[in-house]
């Protein structure tokens, strides 16, 4: 059984002062099989981060401070927000363990 969830985040960009901030929504399919074992997580988080990264990106060319700061916190935000939706504690703990960051 596939489930999606949405984390929604709110990002100030700095480098566009008229719009201060804008609303991001992200959707990622998965199957609860997939958190079953180390081996499953692992491979739905490296998909997960690879899919976050991917709608956080700005564009692909050269980056100003700016948009990568932006483009930092967008995939922070949206991982802790996914990783809270999806609420495994070992997909957490793979995370915590990889960046050395608290969720939640």
């Amino acid at each position: 059984m596939k489930t999606a969830i949405i984390a929604s985040s709110l990002f100030g960009l700095a480098i566009a002062p008229v719009s201060a901030a804008q609303d991001f929504a992200f959707e990622f399919e998965y199957d609860r099989s997939e958190l079953r074992n180390i081996e499953s997580v692992t491979a739905l988080y490296f998909r997960l981060q690879a899919e976050i990264e991917n709608a956080c990106a700005i564009n692909h060319g050269r980056h100003s401070l700016a948009r990568l700061r932006f483009e930092r916190q967008c995939i922070s935000d949206t991982t802790e927000n996914a990783l809270q939706a999806i609420n495994s504690s070992t997909l957490i703990a793979l995370h915590e363990d990889r960046t050395g960051r608290k969720i939640g």
